[in-house]
């Protein structure tokens, strides 16, 4: 690896950005320098950065998937040299747009993918982010999400199904009621709820949240994907 420690300003320019930490491994440059290079992930997809270990100390338990800071600069050759590495703060991560931090590397059919993040940023409904961002951005369930089948032996039996089949689920829900109902306001689309016909947008609520807990509860091989009124 050519010696990355004296970096020409000239041919640089400075960036900062909040992301999920998801690879790093030590290598060592021409001058035997040793440096981290980690992977940091987003939506849009990966950053692939050094850090030199000789003048940065890296935070102790920063782990997989945590939120991390860096910045640096980024030379004309697409090579990122971190001056900066720690944990993202509070205020950082709140600051992220919906699904921000869901890294598109995990997703095994990057073009739905592409699709729920364009959804979900694109929402008026501020409580509908919240509950995106509470539900899919869990670190212990967002790989699972991304990865899982909505079903082992039906429909979208393959790796993404499920995230696929639920995205159909929620453009369904709202192209109904766009059909409907097209005096709707896009907010009131958005949260499927108005008094006269409650129990109609809850029934599709319920089903979109059934889908998302598919990841909590997965069911047995073979049982069925229906839901009672």
């Amino acid at each position: 690896m050519k010696r990355l420690d004296n970096v020409p300003t000239h041919l640089s320019r400075t960036f900062t950005g909040t992301y999920r930490l998801t690879g790093r491994v030590v290598e060592f440059d021409n001058a035997k320098t040793p440096f981290l290079k980690l992977r940091l992930s987003d939506c849009m997809g990966d950053q692939i950065a050094m850090l030199n270990l000789s003048k940065t100390t890296v935070p102790e338990r920063i782990g997989h998937l945590d939120f991390v800071t860096a910045s640096g600069v980024k030379c004309l050759s697409g090579q990122f040299i971190l001056d900066e590495f720690r944990r993202a703060s509070p205020d950082e991560v709140t600051s992220m747009d919906t699904l921000q931090s869901l890294p598109r590397v995990y997703s095994p059919v990057p073009d739905v993918f592409d699709k729920l993040v364009a959804t979900a940023q694109s929402l008026q409904s501020e409580c509908l982010r919240a509950f995106l961002t509470r539900v899919l951005e869990r670190k212990d369930r967002l790989e699972a999400f991304l990865n899982a089948p909505a079903s082992v032996n039906y429909h979208h039996a393959y790796p993404g199904g499920l995230l696929e089949h639920s995205l159909n689920v929620a453009n369904n829900a709202v192209a109904m009621l766009r059909l409907n109902e097209p005096t709707m306001s896009r907010l009131m689309q958005e949260t499927c709820f108005e008094p006269p016909r409650l129990y109609r947008r809850l029934h599709i609520l319920r089903g979109w949240s059934y889908e998302l807990t598919k990841t909590i509860f997965p069911r047995s091989p073979g049982a069925s994907c229906s839901i009672s009124p």
